[in-house]
């Protein structure tokens, strides 16, 4: 089902979230921290060169990112791969006045969101084989960031996973994230970020986009540079790459920012 993945490289699936676990909101969603709201540079390409551990090729992901009036509109995302193959998708964004309340994925999943008061409320994905992951914002910050959550997966109707989640945010960056789980039952979990003095790539992505994961809500949804990678390379103010073990990521914004795009 959705979510649930064969072996893939980290980094892959880390640019395959812009896709796999994306939606959309309202601009001035007030999980987007406010200072970003008036820069109007967006992320227009994504790519990801990984290797094998012994510096071979293993693939090549690109993602081309279209915006219309300050919304994310569309993602198409390639892969080109010695062990999956080459792989071709494009997800689009439907919108309610400034609110995405479906995004449809060309894997056939389709993701609904609803809203109150400007604010998410729910998010449900289903797929086309009768998976469902639900997730429910049931408390915020006073500075509108999301402070708790659930999630649940259900399997043709078979509850798999629920969990309920604490978030802690810091200057407009998730900091901790508490996993409480419930089915099944277990410890908690605390995962830390840090983040560099930089701004995220990722500004203007809506918190539907990344509210499926605890580590996409840290990169997408933080207002600085999640902290993960080993060689961070900085461009006018801005992140273009950074490595992280055997894969690459480079980024090319609206201003050009982003000279080492691999050709």
């Amino acid at each position: 089902m959705k979510k649930q993945f064969l072996w893939m490289p980290a980094a892959i699936l880390t640019i395959c979230g812009a896709t796999m676990f994306t939606s959309c909101s309202d601009d001035d969603d007030p999980v987007q921290p406010e200072e970003t709201a008036t820069d109007d540079v967006r992320l227009t390409k994504m790519a990801i060169v990984s290797l094998m551990p012994d510096g071979s090729p293993l693939a090549v992901t690109t993602q081309d990112i279209t915006w219309e009036n300050g919304l994310l509109k569309s993602t198409n995302l390639k892969l080109e791969s010695s062990i999956t193959g080459d792989i071709e998708k494009e997800e689009n964004y439907i919108y309610e006045g400034k609110n995405c309340t479906e995004v449809i994925h060309g894997t056939g999943t389709h993701d609904r969101f609803t809203y109150a008061n400007g604010r998410l409320q729910s998010a449900v994905s289903t797929d086309s084989y009768g998976g469902v992951v639900r997730v429910d914002v049931t408390a915020y910050t006073p500075d509108g960031h999301i402070s708790e959550m659930t999630r649940e997966i259900t399997d043709e109707g078979v509850l798999n996973f629920k969990a309920s989640y604490t978030l802690t945010w810091e200057d407009g960056d998730l900091t901790k994230f508490v996993r409480h789980p419930i089915v099944p039952a277990g410890d908690d979990t605390v995962e830390t970020y840090t983040y560099l003095d930089v701004p995220s790539p990722f500004i203007g992505y809506p918190v539907a986009h990344y509210i499926w994961d605890a580590d996409q809500i840290a990169y997408r949804g933080s207002k600085h540079f999640y902290n993960r990678g080993e060689d961070i390379k900085i461009e006018n103010g801005r992140v273009v790459s950074e490595t992280d073990g055997t894969n690459t990521t480079y980024f090319v914004y609206s201003d050009g920012t982003g000279s080492n795009y691999p050709q």
